[in-house]
Parts: C-alpha cells; structure tokens; sequence
C-alpha cells in the first residue's frame, strides 16, 4: 500500500515457505542402460547374472563422485564370457599375419595353377553338347559330323599329360624351387597355348559352316558357350606366370592390358581367315540343314498337300472327303451322307453336309483355334472350283492341284 505522508509503497508480509533441493530421478535395467553415460546413479547389482553386467553397470558414470551402491558386490557374480576369453587367449596363440599371410597366398597359387591346367569341366561340356544334340551325326557332310568328336578326343589325350604336369608344379611349388617352377610354367604354357588356340580355330570353323544351315540355332549355342569356355582358359594360362611371379615375390598384382589386347588382336584375326575359309568351303549337303535323310525315306507331305490329295481321291471316288462322315447303318453296311446345295452368307454357293443331328454345315477349313475330337471330325476344305472340274475331267492329280 502506498504511505500518504511519504508517497512510497510500503511492502507487507503475508506469509513465508522454504524450498527443498529434490529432483526427478528414474530406474533403469543393467541391459536397458548400454550405450547411455549418466553423472550420478545408485547401482544395485548384488545379485548379477550374465557375463560382463557388472562392467556395464559401474562404466556408464563419468566419475566415481556420483557412484552409490545399494549392495555390496559378490566377486562371484562378477564374470566373463567363455568365447571372449577363448578369442583372447587365441590371439596369443595364432601365428603373426605375415606368417599366415604367407600360407594363404601358398594355398591360393596352389589353387590357381591345378585349375589352370585342367580341362575336365571344359570336356564335359562338350560331351553334354553332344549328347543334347545326336542331329549332328546326321550331318551330309563328314567333316562337320566329326569337327567336335576330333575336339572331344584332343582334349581325352591330354588328361593323363595335364594330370603328370599339375603333379610336377605342385612338387616344385611345395619344395620352394620358384625358379624351376616359372620355368615349367612358361613351358607348359607355351605348349598347351598353342594347342588350344588350334582347337579354337577349328571350332570357329565348325561354327561358321553350322551357322550356315538350318536349324542349328540351339546347336550353334551351345558351341559359343564352348568357345567361351575356351578363350577363357587360353586367356588364364597367358597370365599365369606373371600371376606366380607377383605372389612369390610379394609383388602387386597389376592389369595386364597388353596381354589382353594382343589376345583380342589374335583373335579377331582368326575370325576373319575362317571367315574367308568358310565361303571357300561351303558344307557339302543336298538340303538346307545339311543333313541326309534315312533310306528309303520319301519327303513327307505338307498339311495343305494331304488336304488336297484327300479331298481329290474322294471326289474322284463320289465319296465324302476321307471317310469322315460315314455312320454305320441298320444293316451293317456303311452308306454316306449325301452333299445337298446351299448358299452362303455371302451369295456364294457351295457343298454343305448335314452333321449328326441332319443341320447343314459348311465344307470349309476348320479354324486354328478349333482342337479336339470334335474338330478333327470336320470335314476338310475343298478350294478352287476349277480343281473339281479337272477331276471331272479325268484329268491328272498333278494337272488337278494346278502344276
């Protein structure tokens, strides 16, 4: 209230209170609490029951200022995991990592030089192909019809000589003799080198003359995988000496892009002469697949061919066209049904037959759609009125269809 005599405010007492000092606080489980730091915090852990719970519990405060232990701690409670201490203990017990780094590169240079040098996986293939596709042997020409066996039986002669060699390298490889074994790869390198490059230079021949006739596509297929399966082999047996070289050596491993391109340039050569070889020697065949029929055996008849030789040799005999629509009757005698004239739809006449329950049908093709018993009971088209007319004639089939 404000004092008259002095004009100031006078302040007046009403009542007092004191503040105590608490604050929030909250409980958490030892798990729950991973990963969170906390400045002060009552632990109780007396009664621990999985490894390392105890450390977590004391490592989440800062300091030990604000650390209250509700329980005392059992050292019994306190303990570690098995598969840690196991991993701890064998780090003390393994070999140093240049040590096993060593054996590792040992290992993979072993690796690398017995899958070089064997062409098991590359034969099979091949002898897949040939079991996939028996047509080849039907081949007119007899040098197609035994380019991939004479391919097959180079790569069977060499199994027992791949199998010695890949010994060889193992031994010297195991006996530390590097000098020797870059020698014996350079060697055996140059030699099945070269071999493969003339079987893969008779396999583009073959190819080329597949590709030249008919249905070969799946087969032509399968000799690209064939080829790739090849190239890649060539490709590896080129770099696995400087690849044994750089791991003995400790040496880094660089791409060998010369290497590569000489291999490209090759082959694209090679692509070339068997293509100017294989428009000089064309396969010797009488047809357009290349492959010579059975004997005795005649060409068969198209669909539209049988259609017409069937319709002609009915007419001829007054009968309905093959025989399809015969019914047996009473007397066990067979008698046909009779055509009877109608006009169609379109203001064009034609031959109509009843079906069984006496409604007219039309004489015309059947549809793609139609399958069944039921179609393959419809009569087939008779086309041309002109072919009718020779047959009346006396003419002959072949002046009958138009030739």
């Amino acid at each position: 209230m404000v004092n008259a005599s002095t004009k100031q405010q006078d302040e007046e007492v009403l009542g007092t209170f004191e503040q105590y000092p608490i604050k929030l606080a909250w409980a958490i489980t030892v798990h729950k609490s991973q990963g969170l730091t906390f400045s002060k915090a009552i632990i109780d852990v007396g009664s621990a029951f999985a490894p390392g719970q105890v450390y977590v519990a004391l490592s989440r405060l800062r300091s030990l200022d604000g650390l209250i232990l509700r329980t005392r701690i059992d050292p019994s409670v306190v303990s570690s995991d098995r598969d840690v201490v196991a991993f701890t203990n064998r780090g003390f017990e393994q070999e140093p990592l240049p040590q096993q780094l060593k054996a590792s590169q040992r290992e993979y240079l072993k690796l690398l030089l017995s899958g070089t040098f064997d062409f098991s996986d590359m034969l099979r293939k091949v002898e897949y192909t040939q079991k996939d596709h028996p047509e080849t042997a039907q081949f007119e020409d007899e040098s197609m019809k035994t380019a991939l066996k004479l391919f097959q039986e180079k790569l069977r002669s060499e199994e027992e000589n791949t199998q010695k060699y890949r010994g060889q390298l193992i031994r010297l490889l195991h006996e530390g003799k590097r000098d020797e074994l870059l020698v014996r790869i350079e060697k055996g390198g140059a030699y099945y080198g070269d071999m493969l490059q003339a079987q893969m230079k008779g396999l583009f021949q073959h190819m080329a003359q597949a590709e030249m006739l008919s249905k070969t596509k799946e087969y032509t297929n399968a000799l690209k995988e064939i080829d790739g399966m090849l190239m890649k082999k060539v490709a590896t047996i080129a770099k696995v000496g400087y690849l044994t070289t750089c791991i003995l050596s400790g040496e880094e491993v660089k791409k060998q892009e010369d290497l590569e391109k000489g291999l490209a340039a090759k082959r694209a050569a090679m692509v070339g002469e068997v293509r100017a070889w294989a428009e000089e020697n064309r396969p010797k065949t009488s047809g357009k697949s290349g492959r010579k029929r059975k004997t005795g055996e005649k060409k068969a008849p198209t669909r539209r061919e049988g259609q017409y030789l069937r319709g002609h040799l009915c007419l001829a005999e007054g009968r309905p066209h093959a025989g399809r629509d015969r019914r047996q009757a009473p007397d066990g005698e067979e008698h046909h049904r009779r055509p009877f004239r109608a006009r169609h739809s379109g203001g064009r006449s034609g031959d109509r037959w009843p079906d069984a329950r006496g409604r007219a049908r039309p004489h015309c093709r059947l549809d793609a759609r139609e399958q069944g018993p039921r179609a393959q009971r419809r009569p087939r088209p008779l086309r041309r009125p002109f072919q009718l007319r020779a047959i009346e004639d006396g003419a002959g089939l072949g002046e009958a269809r138009g030739h």
